[in-house]
């Protein structure tokens, strides 16, 4: 396939558009602490993702999780409990309608998450 001028500048602002969505909602992408990785933007905030060697040493051991959920990743230095499927709008409720420049995510920790686009 053949890239033209239009399809290019087209690609260009697709791609921009997500990128700019995610600024706009967390802001610019910040510098991961030591171990860690930039992840998605979740809360109007950017995920602070532990690298998979480094897991146990900033969340320490997984934890078991309870009845109806598993043990996530390691998030800002906590493991993430994520409802399993059938129990997410048990435990989270329905989802919400997200607010504009978001989607409604998975059910951690008992609240739906609102990840930006």
């Amino acid at each position: 396939m053949k890239l033209t001028p239009n399809k290019m500048l087209l690609l260009v602002a697709l791609l921009s558009s997500n990128v700019m969505a995610s600024s706009f909602n967390c802001g610019f992408k910040p510098l991961p602490p030591l171990g860690y990785e930039v992840g998605r933007c979740v809360d109007g905030e950017w995920e602070m993702v532990s690298k998979q060697t480094a897991s146990g040493m900033n969340c320490g051991l997984k934890p078991l999780p309870p009845l109806g959920h598993e043990i996530g990743r390691c998030i800002n230095g906590q493991w993430e409990i994520v409802s399993a499927q059938p129990a997410a709008m048990m435990n989270c409720g329905l989802k919400p309608m997200p607010p504009l420049g978001y989607e409604v995510g998975r059910c951690v920790n008992g609240e739906w998450e609102l990840v930006g686009r």
